[in-house]
């Protein structure tokens, strides 16, 4: 009897053992899972702080391109939707539109490379419509229809007042909007500023 005494108290100590040995392991195992997750979060923070400046460098090198890409369009606002409808195409409509507003002298080979409504849905018909992009073969050519349309100052085709202006990216049309916000405020508490 002694002996099955010995016997069962040598196999609860081995199962005591067993059980320290398994819960030892267990927290061996789960201090190298989190020492292993440190490590590698610490590594995926110093990518990413490498990789911030970069973002933003490639990000302000795609506006430049972008905004470089637009030097040649104009945007008019103003002419109604659908006023093209009777034109074999936008392009030879937009020509008409603009030497009949302009009355460019002397008269100039406008060059349009190709013209369009902005990209958004139709508005109804009370709203405003879209305006025209319209991208110029030459830089030179879109400067002269620019600013002609600016000194003219007051446009009006069929009855509709019309508006030129540069076709600018989105981040610059951003920063102006920002920026005239911020002149609006200045100017309602009025403080003087340049610009």
């Amino acid at each position: 009897m002694a002996d099955d005494n010995d016997d069962a108290a040598i196999t609860e100590s081995e199962r005591v053992r067993a059980l320290t040995d398994k819960g030892l392991e267990e927290k061996l195992h789960n201090t190298i899972n989190t020492r292993i997750a440190k490590t590698r979060i610490q590594n995926t923070e110093e990518v990413l702080e490498e990789m911030i400046p970069l973002t933003e460098q490639f990000e302000a090198r795609l506006n430049d391109q972008e905004g470089r890409a637009r030097r040649s369009n104009i945007r008019i606002y103003g002419v109604p939707e659908k006023a093209e409808a009777n034109s074999s195409d936008f392009i030879s409509f937009l020509e008409d539109l603009l030497k009949s507003t302009l009355d460019l002298n002397p008269p100039v080979d406008l060059q349009i490379e190709r013209a369009h409504r902005a990209l958004a849905p139709t508005p109804s018909a009370e709203a405003k419509p879209r305006s025209i992009i319209a991208k110029f073969l030459n830089y030179r050519t879109k400067e002269l229809v620019i600013k002609t349309a600016w000194e003219k100052r007051v446009v009006e085709w069929k009855g509709n007042r019309i508006f030129f202006d540069h076709d600018y990216a989105p981040d610059v049309l951003w920063k102006w909007r920002k920026y005239q916000d911020a002149k609006r405020m200045l100017s309602e508490h009025d403080i003087r500023f340049q610009a």
